[in-house]
């Protein structure tokens, strides 16, 4: 399990750092790099397992004998599982914690959205008849929902200039449009599966933040002014009142919206089906081999990975003289599989420190036990490490 989770952390430390940069990269659209990004955090899953359903072996060279896999320890088997199961015990606490809390706001956002008064005001026609409208003490108009949508407008949002008011809504519909409620909530799931990936947690901020500027950019694509659309996300900001609700767009920072509204060379234009297609395969098409990546070592073939003993493999004895000197090393052997599944010709490739684990190490390999072979299989290794437990210390 430390093995996976470790291969997972450089993995997927790898692929987000790689998304987090295309995201910098200004030339393109936000509403791109905002697919980009989100597409990376949801193919996590992905990074998890791939290794496991369809593993791509990476040889690596002999000078890096270390990076063997393990298959047997002289640690007792309680001293090596009680580390492992802290671990486990750890992550589902912290994962029960993060989930807990994730639906206990998303329902107190419903139930306090769904108490909140009707817009007595003039409809405007393009929010179409889907789409709620209530009335709450905050200071910017803000989504909730999915099926049924609600805008939650301020109170004197019927006393805005028409033009903001025109611009407001469709900065909201275009959080609906696009889905954003829902991709939000997607991605803290996501960051609550994988709460130890701190890039993770950077990258679903990220994602929050750019689909705040695709939706001003949207909303300058249909005729709002840059300059007075900036205004207005200061006067909110200048005259904000205690809000009686923590509203979503209070997270995001203030001065990456104006400096993308106001950029004049900035590309706005949305992503549609085809778009984002083409962005969802080429963003897989990087991830998909990184995910399957496993190592492997060059003089040793990729079919002993797949031959696993019928029998548990028994830990060697510690030498005496080692526990005596409170010396832990490691050893890694070669041996040859018989037809019947018997192991012979047993060498000792390395072993730290010199001599003081060789037959120890020698005598464990002698009694791995294998599945009958059709042919005999030759030059496998495996690595034996000797570690003290707290318990052989004392």
């Amino acid at each position: 399990m430390i093995e996976a989770s470790a291969a997972f952390l450089i993995k997927s430390t790898l692929i987000l750092a790689l998304a987090s940069a295309y995201c910098r990269w200004t030339s393109r659209s936000t509403a791109e790099r905002h697919a980009v990004a989100l597409i990376t955090l949801l193919a996590l899953p992905v990074t998890a397992v791939g290794g496991r359903l369809l593993p791509w072996s990476v040889a690596f060279p002999e000078s890096l004998p270390e990076m063997l896999g393990r298959t047997s320890s002289a640690t007792p088997a309680a001293a090596t599982a009680a580390p492992v199961t802290w671990l486990v015990i750890v992550y589902v606490c912290v994962f029960a914690v993060l989930m807990t809390a994730t639906f206990f706001e998303f329902w107190q956002s419903f139930r306090y959205t769904r108490r909140l008064p009707e817009y007595r005001g003039v409809r405007p026609a393009i929010l179409g008849t889907r789409i709620r409208m209530r009335v709450d003490r905050c200071s910017s108009p803000w989504v909730f929902g999915i099926r049924r949508p609600t805008i939650v407008v301020p109170e004197d949002f019927a006393a805005w200039p028409a033009h903001r008011r025109r611009a407001a809504l469709h900065h909201e519909l275009a959080h609906i449009r696009r889905f954003d409620w829902l991709t939000n909530a997607l991605a803290r799931c996501i960051c609550n599966v994988f709460w130890f990936q701190p890039l993770a947690w950077v990258a679903r901020k990220q994602i929050e933040s750019l689909a705040e500027q695709a939706c001003d950019d949207h909303a300058i694509q249909r005729g709002a002014n840059r300059y007075d659309y900036a205004q207005t996300l200061l006067d909110i900001a200048r005259h904000r009142r205690q809000e009686s609700f923590k509203l979503p767009v209070s997270r995001y920072p203030l001065t990456e919206r104006i400096e993308s509204i106001l950029n004049r060379t900035a590309k706005r234009e949305p992503m549609n089906a085809a778009k984002l297609t083409t962005t969802t395969l080429l963003v897989l098409m990087v991830i998909c081999p990184v995910a399957c990546v496993t190592l492997d070592s060059t003089d040793q073939p990729r079919e002993n990975h797949t031959i696993l003993p019928i029998e548990p493999i028994i830990p060697p004895v510690y030498p005496e003289e080692a526990l005596r000197q409170h010396i832990e090393g490691e050893v890694v052997v070669e041996f040859d599989i018989t037809r019947e599944g018997t192991t012979e010709n047993i060498r000792v490739v390395r072993d730290s420190p010199p001599n003081m684990f060789r037959l120890a190490a020698v005598q464990a390999t002698s009694q791995f036990r294998y599945p009958p072979q059709q042919d005999q299989q030759r030059s496998v290794r495996h690595m034996i490490t000797f570690e003290l437990s707290d318990e052989s210390v004392r």
